[in-house]
């Protein structure tokens, strides 16, 4: 038999596949999209990349108004998600800038399914995965909180949350 593949991971793997569109290449602010860890707080050093995200999976929740297990042995929860995104200003770009840019950066790369530059093919999906991974509509976005720059510290950072809501029967992740 061969190992399951749970409808988490494959919405988080799609997550972090939307993270990676982040690039200047791409027409973002930032490179963050270019150093994304998964489930670690990296310790970065001078060298390595201005621009990086973190991915947080939070503990499951039933959703909202719902007992864990509903109709069918079906069941349908939320999976918090943080991503965490670090960067440092260009030159010329005030700190309140910077975080707003990044701010936008994970915002567009999570909301808008394959934005490319100026592409006609990119969607406002808040699925994530193949259908039937998350709900038609379950990705919502929840708190976004900015990480004031220390002072003497080039790093800016800011918090996103998102939920992920899921349905699956009993027994099939």
């Amino acid at each position: 038999m061969a190992a399951t593949i749970s409808r988490r991971r494959l919405a988080i793997e799609a997550l972090v596949t939307r993270l990676a569109f982040i690039t200047r290449a791409k027409d973002y602010s930032t490179d963050a999209g270019a150093a994304i860890y998964v489930g670690e707080s990296p310790k970065l050093g001078p060298d390595d990349a201005a621009d990086a995200l973190a991915v947080f999976v939070r503990d499951d929740l039933p959703a909202e108004g719902e007992p864990a297990i509903t109709r069918g042995a079906t069941c349908r929860y939320r999976l918090p998600v943080e991503i965490h995104g670090i960067t440092k200003p260009q030159a010329g770009i005030s700190p309140g800038i910077a975080y707003e840019g990044l701010i936008t950066d994970i915002k567009e790369a999570v909301e808008i399914e394959g934005r490319e530059p100026g592409s006609p093919s990119a969607s406002i999906d808040r699925s994530l995965g193949a259908p039937g991974t998350t709900l038609p509509t379950g990705l919502s976005r929840g708190q976004t909180s900015v990480n004031y720059r220390e002072g003497g510290s080039e790093i800016l950072g800011v918090v996103l949350e998102y939920f992920i809501e899921f349905e699956e029967p009993w027994g099939q992740p």
